[in-house]
């Protein structure tokens, strides 16, 4: 990679993987990301052995997830948002609310926001987060995408 920016953006489309494919708050997921970035945590997902803070037996399920998903679920998922005018947000971002950071091995690996993300990083008397379901119902989504006005 040849710059910062590069760099950014292969994280945040290796984090955006990482939060479609594993459990959100997963701390043996978090374990990893903290001390393997990213790009390692996917990088041990795909490849066999034992996975540090599963034990036998486990590591594959872990891994089953990972192994699941299109290669470039992770591109798909930052060019989706982009088009819908979004942006991800990743610890250390200007907007990334630290008080996510206490949350230790089960902080978010992302956020995803639209208008302002700045606020989220500054103590504000008000903020609005739009929390959903992976197996939300359609009826789920439509409201949720409606609240978050993504409804022309």
């Amino acid at each position: 990679m040849d710059s910062i920016t590069d760099h950014t953006r292969a994280d945040r489309v290796s984090r955006a993987m990482l939060a479609a494919v594993f459990e959100p708050g997963d701390p043996v997921t978090g374990a990893l990301l903290r001390s393997e970035g990213a790009a390692g945590t996917l990088r041990i997902a795909r490849e066999a052995g034992s996975v540090p803070g599963l034990g036998k037996g486990y590591d594959d399920l872990w891994r089953a997830r990972a192994r699941a998903a299109p290669d470039d679920l992770g591109e798909r998922i930052v060019a989706e948002s982009e088009e819908l005018g979004m942006r991800i947000l990743i610890p250390g971002d200007p907007g990334w609310p630290i008080e996510l950071d206490q949350l230790g091995d089960r902080a978010p690996y992302a956020l995803w926001a639209r208008g302002k993300p700045g606020i989220l990083g500054h103590d504000a008397p008000a903020r609005l987060g739009i929390v959903g379901a992976r197996a939300a119902t359609p009826y789920g989504a439509d409201i949720a995408a409606g609240i978050a006005g993504l409804h022309s």
